[in-house]
């Protein structure tokens, strides 16, 4: 049976991979730019989908002009930068999908269009108005792969800069409490999910930036000190009770744990980044 069923599997897969997923991602491209927000919304969001599925051979030549992949990126900047928001925060999801497929690992011109798409989602991470759409940008900023090619210094840069503008803004303000209960509670959640994925995306950065960070970067990373603290304490103890959970499911000791200093802290401490912190490495 095992052997039917990975049969059964593979054929499956076979046939998944001869559809013409080339053909539908060209057809989808320009209603990428259509006016009517729902199917460019729908269509953004399926571009993210068709990406993962295309094959490396199909986007470098193309019979209309610029590669596949190149206008496909091309089309989810002008979604990440036109209104309304439900448009944008696809746009942003789909350029991290893009980021983990095979397509564009495979693509030979992949560093040019990294550094369009990186340049679009650290705007968005650390300057848009709407949560939803900085949460995703967010959340895209940690699907960058890990290969030092995708971490140039400015690359690092950029990324810690949007993190921490992301860091500034979600401090109060006047403003906060006001409004319906309904509101409230969204903008506590959204606020709670962008925290996460901050502290998830400032892990990502730690592990594969591949230099200290300018000044230009360490500058914007001391305004956002007080939140940050806060953000990482957060995210500390949050992993501690996970991997807690974790070994009392499996049965081991549960007074050792993966709690304790992250990845990010550690980083910043070594660049003398966390004043008044002493060397992470000795925690």
């Amino acid at each position: 049976e095992g052997g039917a069923a990975e049969g059964v599997a593979a054929a499956a897969a076979v046939a998944v991979a001869a559809l013409p997923w080339q053909a539908l991602l060209e057809a989808a491209l320009p209603v990428c730019a259509d006016r009517p927000e729902k199917p460019r919304a729908s269509t953004l969001r399926a571009c993210g989908l068709l990406v993962e599925v295309l094959q490396p051979e199909t986007v470098d030549g193309s019979s209309k002009g610029a590669p596949l992949l190149q206008r496909l990126a091309e089309a989810l900047v002008q979604g990440v930068i036109s209104p309304p928001p439900k448009c944008q925060w696809n746009a942003c999801r789909a350029i991290g999908q893009v980021y983990q497929s095979k397509a564009f690992m495979g693509y030979s011109l992949r560093s040019q269009v990294h550094d369009l798409l990186l340049q679009t989602l650290c705007k968005e991470a650390g300057c848009s108005t709407n949560m939803k759409v900085r949460i995703q940008a967010v959340q895209a900023l940690a699907q960058v792969p890990p290969d030092a090619a995708f971490w140039a210094p400015s690359a690092g840069d950029a990324i810690l800069v949007a993190l921490s503008e992301a860091i500034v803004a979600m401090a109060p303000s006047e403003g906060d409490g006001e409004g319906t209960r309904v509101e409230e509670r969204q903008r506590v959640s959204y606020a709670k999910q962008l925290r996460a994925e901050v502290y998830l995306s400032g892990q990502h950065w730690a592990a594969c930036a591949t230099v200290p960070a300018s000044s230009s970067a360490r500058a914007a990373l001391a305004l956002a000190l007080p939140g940050l603290r806060e953000l990482l304490a957060e995210g500390e103890a949050a992993g501690a009770a996970e991997a807690m959970a974790e070994a009392a499911a499996s049965g081991e000791a549960t007074t050792t744990h993966r709690g304790g200093c992250s990845r990010w802290r550690a980083r910043l401490a070594e660049e003398g980044l966390m004043p008044d912190e002493g060397d992470a490495s000795s925690k």
